[in-house]
């Protein structure tokens, strides 16, 4: 699955986990997660063992570009 997400400034996502992996390009604005900040260019590559909280930039939000799997 492919999805082009915009989190507005400061907006939150619920804690989660994956079911399988997912790649997220930050292509403007910034979020960080238990992991760290990311930025513009910045790749997370997460796998089914992580859970995370992201949290948008309190004053550019973040737009990504995610890329998942979703098993069974």
């Amino acid at each position: 699955e492919l999805r082009l997400l915009k989190v507005e400034p400061g907006v939150s996502l619920p804690d989660h986990s994956h079911t399988g992996w997912e790649l997220t390009l930050v292509l403007r604005g910034s979020y960080s997660d238990e992991l760290g900040t990311f930025l513009p260019g910045d790749v997370a590559d997460l796998d089914e063992d992580a859970r995370h909280h992201p949290v948008a930039c309190p004053t550019n939000g973040c737009i990504c570009l995610m890329a998942s799997e979703h098993k069974q």
